[in-house]
């Protein structure tokens, strides 16, 4: 029997991801791994070469490890990449819902082009909604987590609802 996956976990993997991290489920214990690509990379080459980094501690040979593990084995599903969120699309959906018009123009404005997400934080800091697009954020991780589970068909502890 599998563990329950914990939904906050999985959005929390949602927050922090980036282009050199890659976040995993562990079928049957539902932890929540975040793993580099660098010890994802460097597990594969060890692997194959036998290959041992100079500087490696604790910290990485423990990293490199859970690559290993994820790597070789079926038990592990990848959760979706920040590209695959569109949190681009979540942030123009929280502009388009603001009910004051000039928030609306404002926020429109800022996410336009280069440089949007740091525009758009700078804009919603000034009118003070980025606590408010935080929790919007987060939201929209949650129910996109609660959604993937359902499709990859893991039992899921959906745990107090956040605001």
């Amino acid at each position: 029997m599998s563990s329950k996956v914990d939904l906050s976990e999985i959005v929390d993997a949602f927050e922090n991801q980036g282009d050199s991290m890659r976040s995993f489920v562990e079928r049957k214990t539902g932890e929540v791994l975040m793993i580099s690509e660098e010890a994802l990379s460097w597990a594969e080459r060890q692997d194959e070469e036998g290959e041992r980094r100079e500087d490696e501690g604790d910290w990485w040979s423990e990293e490199v490890e859970r690559a290993r593990r994820v790597l070789s084995s079926d038990d592990h599903l990848e959760l979706p990449s920040q590209w695959d969120l569109h949190e681009y699309e979540i942030l123009r959906t929280f502009v388009l819902g603001r009910a004051s018009e000039h928030e609306r123009d404002q926020l429109g404005r800022a996410i336009q082009g280069r440089g949007a997400f740091r525009r758009f934080k700078d804009v919603a800091a000034a009118l003070e909604v980025l606590d408010e697009w935080f929790a919007y954020r987060r939201r929209e991780f949650r129910e996109t987590a609660r959604a993937w589970c359902e499709e990859n068909e893991l039992a899921f502890d959906d745990g107090e609802e956040e605001n």
